[in-house]
């Protein structure tokens, strides 16, 4: 639907970019890639350039290709955590281009992906940190031995 979206929008950078997403998308459905999926996937990274070319509309063909740029790189990464705070800075790119090509509703997408991957990052946070204290009390030498 964005991308229809972004054509009426007159968005066309974005549009194209938000149909390489569904290709990304399907190369990354099953849980280990084949060789051919990993090389669909890989392709569609010089296809943001390709595409940004032949769309360029100035500032908003920038940003959008920067926002999937990122969350291109965020799609690769095996940690959640890296794979969260890389999206984030896709979707502040994302908003910066929404704002631009005048579409709340895009905005409004981008604001709530971005609070949930907030939401996410703080619980990883929270179950972090009991963990990295038990690691430290299990490494600690007892005042009493220590002297010993």
């Amino acid at each position: 639907m964005f991308i229809i979206h972004y054509v009426l929008l007159g968005a066309h950078t974005a549009a194209a970019l938000c149909l390489l997403v569904v290709t990304q998308a399907l190369a990354a459905m099953p849980e280990g890639r084949n060789r051919w999926q990993t090389a669909a996937f890989a392709a569609t990274v010089p296809a943001i350039a390709t595409i940004a070319v032949f769309t360029w509309s100035g500032l908003p063909s920038a940003l959008s290709s920067l926002g999937i740029t990122f969350s291109t790189l965020a799609r690769w990464q095996s940690d959640a955590v890296r794979m969260r705070l890389l999206l984030l800075v896709a979707g502040a790119f994302w908003i910066s281009h929404n704002a631009l090509v005048m579409s709340p509703f895009a905005m409004a997408s981008d604001a709530f992906s971005a609070a949930a991957n907030l939401l996410r990052l703080r619980g990883e946070r929270r179950r972090a940190a009991p963990a990295a204290v038990a690691t430290a009390n299990a490494n600690a030498t007892p005042k009493g031995l220590a002297a010993a």
